[in-house]
């Protein structure tokens, strides 16, 4: 079931697991103010519907903003994210290996900031990967 769609980023929920599947967004054809806005609609996507798994499918997305931005969106999304029941996100990463060692790097800054996270996160090559270790 669709529950958003804005043309930026699509949200869709498979009820009978549980689990919001969104697309990350291209970051280099948008304000960062529109990226803010979608981040915060997935956040308020999950508090509001009582989502406790979230796939993140980044392996299409290109994100062309600085390393500070994007910090700074990702640790917004991260203490959005902390205020829900989500136990649960899945990553899909980018055949970009050069991006990936840096979000690495990104989330493992943020997992030392946050070492009370009750949220299990994983990066996985594959859907079917993450999925089976969401529906587990």
């Amino acid at each position: 079931m669709v529950l958003y769609n804005n043309g930026l980023i699509k949200l869709h929920y498979d009820a009978s697991n549980d689990i919001l599947c969104a697309e990350c967004p291209d970051i280099q054809d948008f304000t960062l103010v529109q990226i803010h806005d979608t981040f915060k609609r997935i956040s308020a996507t999950i508090g509001g519907y009582g989502i406790k798994k979230l796939l993140f499918d980044c392996s299409k997305a290109v994100i062309d903003v600085s390393d500070e931005e994007y910090i700074t969106v990702i640790d917004e999304f991260d203490r959005d994210l902390q205020d829900t029941c989500l136990k649960r996100m899945a990553r899909i990463i980018s055949p970009d290996l050069e991006r990936e060692i840096r979000v690495a790097s990104y989330f493992e800054a943020l997992k030392k900031r946050n070492k009370k996270s009750a949220i299990a996160f994983q990066n996985f090559s594959s859907m079917t990967a993450a999925m089976k270790w969401l529906k587990s």
